[in-house]
């Protein structure tokens, strides 16, 4: 811990797996057997990307989700469960709506646009968006965590025992 408060390693590695998300996206233009729906895919492939692929891809969101998942009952505490559920809805929920209704059709369409299909950006959103082509894009991650909080809320609400559980922060061991 610094002098601020902040958890210098945990900062670190927040950096570190967003330039392993960098990398996972970047590879997987390259890689053998990339998934239909990607973006671009390069007729040039090579089984590293495909290797890098599958040992970045799993990891970095449950080290994501557990970064997250730190913080949230100290501040779930100290703020109580409505300004908690305020907070993270305009922090999380709210970007993951606006990416999910305004952003993830425009790289849905890139999609159709790579394959050459006859349709307009309007005639995409209007009718295949919001039926075969939807998808959440890079905001599928803010809808699942903020899913995440309300659960913790809901679970905090209706738990006296976790309501009654004293916070300590100490400092660990050698061990």
């Amino acid at each position: 811990m610094n002098q601020s408060g902040r958890i210098t390693f945990l900062d670190n590695l927040r950096a570190f797996v967003i330039v392993l998300v960098v990398i996972l996206h970047g590879s997987m233009v390259y890689m053998v057997g990339a998934p239909e729906w990607w973006y671009v895919v390069d007729t040039q492939n090579s089984l590293f990307f495909t290797i890098l692929v599958l040992l970045i891809d799993v990891p970095i969101m449950l080290i994501m989700f557990f970064i997250a998942g730190y913080f949230a009952m100290p501040s779930l505490v100290k703020r109580g469960p409505e300004q908690f559920l305020k907070d993270k809805f305009i922090r999380v929920g709210a970007p993951w709506l606006v990416g999910v209704f305004f952003l993830a059709p425009l790289t849905a369409y890139m999609v159709y646009i790579r394959w050459g299909t006859p349709v307009t950006y309007l005639q995409f959103w209007i009718t295949d968006f919001w039926t075969v082509a939807f998808q959440q894009s890079v905001y599928w991650y803010l809808g699942v965590l903020f899913s995440f909080f309300f659960l913790l809320v809901l679970a905090y609400d209706i738990s006296g025992r976790l309501r009654s559980a004293e916070q300590r922060a100490s400092m660990p061991t050698w061990k």
